[in-house]
């Protein structure tokens, strides 16, 4: 699932404007509007973003969240300078295992049912039959997974594990990170089949496909904890939310010339019921607008 952010259009005149700029129709009709959105998806963009902090100003958000990454940071530095901090990161991954599989007796159980339940199912049954009963499995399954919530046995174990974590926040944070270069190895790259990143089973691509020209290469950052705290102090999330926020100021800018009014929302896979929120002069719209625009949110931009 996945952030879309929507243009609202009304106007056909407006479609053409759009598409050539990259954007495509994502919905025919939506609250009577046709309804653009440009790339794959929009889960790295800014909108959204500070929703939890709404009634504060955008840019002291920017520094908030800039200081509390800091401070967390340091922690992990600390701890992680400790002289016992290796045997510490041993006794607690030892236990989070030892909570995580006790946790997954109840979730391999569903699993072992919804197995054997495929198997009898491809055995006896096949095309519609089969796809029904298939579906059947799926909504029982689904149903199962749902009720461990309510179950004693499993609450127990879950809320162990949860208490576990939260004690252990700063430990847990720390696994991730290293304390040198030489610590986190001389390379820090990694391929990636074309297949996972578009989500395809790698057995339904012709092997002759599979070749070094779809086989991405990708340089991950240093997760060395003092270059991540340089990287932080540096941060550049700002400049890349205002690019993206001019990016949209541009397009609105050009809509207006053609027509009256447009609309912009947000969703987070599916829309549900659209709220209007605001309704706002270009010449006064903010960067605001679009970082505390909660999903299913609409924004109406006037000329």
């Amino acid at each position: 699932m996945c952030r879309f952010n929507l243009i609202l259009i009304g106007d056909e005149i407006a479609k053409e404007l759009l598409e050539h700029d990259g954007y495509y129709r994502m919905y025919d009709n939506l609250n009577g509007y046709m309804a653009y959105q440009k790339g794959y998806c929009n889960c790295g963009s800014f909108v959204g973003s500070m929703i939890e902090k709404k009634g504060m100003d955008y840019h002291d958000v920017i520094e908030l969240r800039k200081a509390e990454k800091l401070d967390e940071l340091f922690k992990i530095q600390n701890l992680m300078n400790q002289s016992n901090y290796k045997a510490l990161k041993e006794e607690y991954l030892q236990k989070q295992a030892e909570l995580s599989n006790e946790m997954n007796v109840f979730y391999n159980a569903i699993n072992d049912f919804e197995i054997q339940q495929a198997k009898y199912l491809q055995q006896n049954y096949n095309g519609e039959d089969l796809n029904h009963e298939m579906d059947n499995l799926n909504k029982e399954v689904s149903k199962m997974l749902t009720s461990l919530d309510s179950n004693p046995a499993y609450k127990v174990k879950n809320d162990a594990y949860i208490t576990f974590l939260e004690k252990n926040h700063i430990m847990h944070l720390s696994t991730i990170y290293y304390l040198s270069k030489e610590e986190e190895g001389n390379t820090i790259k990694n391929t990636i089949p074309i297949s996972d990143i578009l989500d395809i089973k790698t057995e339904n691509i012709l092997t002759e496909y599979i070749t070094e020209e779809n086989i991405i290469e990708i340089e991950e950052e240093s997760r060395v904890i003092g270059e991540v705290i340089n990287r932080t102090v540096n941060d550049d999330t700002n400049i890349k939310n205002l690019d993206e926020y001019k990016d949209f100021y541009e397009i609105f800018c050009k809509l207006l010339e053609i027509v009256p009014t447009i609309k912009f929302t947000t969703i987070w896979s599916e829309p549900h019921e659209l709220n209007d929120v605001k309704t706002v002069s270009i010449s006064k719209l903010k960067i605001d607008d679009f970082a505390f625009l909660d999903f299913d949110e609409m924004i109406c931009i006037t000329k």
